[in-house]
């Protein structure tokens, strides 16, 4: 017997108010209904989802803050756990990139040692410390449409892929465990996830 899909199950609306950016609600649903039975297959499509909502009532009574005070705050965060992070130094959010989407929203942290801006990606995954902006996220604007981060992509707002959003490859040849020391990568993967002082890439493709 194939398996189908339960019924959504969706979260109520959060965000971070930050500025020019949208609330977010997360999407489950399980592969029990029914159960498969006797098959290795299970379920198309995806089992979780983000999708974009009005977060005015939730930010109403707060100021929302922009992205690179959001940033500054959580580098100061992250410096707990990887000391090569300058705690008193600033964060920013990079320009979009069609090639890597998760760029524009991923936060990049000042280094001490050379002034550079690090994405803890890698070095936070499974850590408890999310090194990305809340989904929902203002990214990009292509001159007709406002792109905005779901799940850890700049994505259009319009945007509802074939398969999921969770249905990305992901463009880094290595198993994305958190390590326990500070920035132990090899210098190709750390120029990846690098901008320099100006906040351009060091490098913009890697092979797998």
């Amino acid at each position: 017997v194939k398996g189908g899909w339960s019924k959504w199950s969706i979260e109520e609306c959060a965000s971070g108010c930050i500025a020019k950016s949208k609330g977010y609600e997360t999407k489950h649903r399980r592969c029990d209904n029914p159960v498969p039975v006797n098959t290795e297959e299970g379920c198309e499509g995806p089992s979780f989802d983000v999708v974009l909502c009005k977060d005015e009532k939730l930010c109403k009574k707060k100021k929302r803050i922009n992205p690179a005070d959001y940033a500054r705050k959580k580098c100061a965060e992250f410096s707990k756990t990887l000391p090569i992070l300058d705690p008193k130094s600033s964060g920013l959010q990079a320009p979009h990139e069609e090639g890597r989407l998760w760029v524009a929203c991923s936060i990049f942290c000042r280094r001490k040692d050379n002034g550079s801006y690090y994405s803890p990606r890698l070095d936070l995954n499974d850590l408890g410390d999310d090194p990305y902006f809340p989904d929902g996220t203002w990214c990009h604007h292509n001159g007709k449409h406002n792109y905005y981060c779901m799940n850890h992509h700049c994505r259009p707002e319009n945007f509802r892929g074939a398969k999921s959003l969770m249905d990305v490859t992901d463009d880094l040849p290595v198993a994305q465990n958190a390590s326990p020391h500070p920035l132990p990568l090899p210098d190709l993967l750390l120029r990846y996830l690098s901008l320099n002082s100006e906040g351009k890439p060091l490098l913009t493709t890697i092979s797998p």
